[in-house]
């Protein structure tokens, strides 16, 4: 964690980058994920 406080009305978290993202991802596996992976996706949401 890098910070957290507010932001006017908002509540603020800052963390780090840990890898790419999702969108990064699909698009990697080109537009396609594995039953598999959407199963561990779902599972982790």
């Amino acid at each position: 964690m890098k910070w957290f406080g507010t932001d006017g009305d908002y509540n603020v978290l800052v963390l780090e980058l840990m890898g790419p993202s999702l969108e990064d991802l699909l698009y990697y596996c080109s537009g396609k994920f594995s039953l598999k992976s959407v199963l561990m996706l779902a599972d982790q949401m």
